[in-house]
């Protein structure tokens, strides 16, 4: 969902709401799945247990999560766009109209912006509901 693309956007797998998470953890299966099993099996590793955990390991190690990210961007993006370019995402904030996203506004120099729910240092009210922001 990150990424902008829908849980339920399946192509091999429908009719899901984590139709596409399926369709991609089946992009990676095999590189992952089949050589930690032989491993497992030569290292007579047979719980569950030692299945979650060396899976686990073996994503953490390989960091697959951002490889994820490219090829999903890869795959969704028209060919011809520069999905490299950074993305812009901002946050509304009573006092200074909107701020970058990212940032950890807790402990940046212009301090935390408020926020609708009136978290934050602002005694001001939350904007009217014309507001952009």
């Amino acid at each position: 969902m990150g990424l902008g693309a829908g849980p339920g956007l399946g192509v091999v797998h429908t009719g899901s709401a984590i139709s596409f998470r399926l369709d991609i953890a089946d992009l990676y299966k095999a590189e992952y799945t089949i050589p930690l099993a032989f491993y497992l099996a030569a290292n007579g590793l047979t719980e569950e247990r030692d299945v979650r955990l060396g899976l686990r390991d073996r994503i953490a190690e390989t960091k697959l999560l951002s490889r994820v990210v490219q090829d999903v961007k890869v795959l969704l993006t028209p060919a011809g766009t520069d999905y490299e370019a950074p993305e812009t995402s901002e946050l509304c904030d009573e006092r200074r109209d909107s701020v970058s996203a990212g940032v950890n506004w807790a402990t940046h120099p212009m301090g935390p912006p408020t926020t609708r729910a009136g978290l934050g240092n602002s005694t001001s009210p939350a904007p009217a509901p014309d507001q952009p922001c």
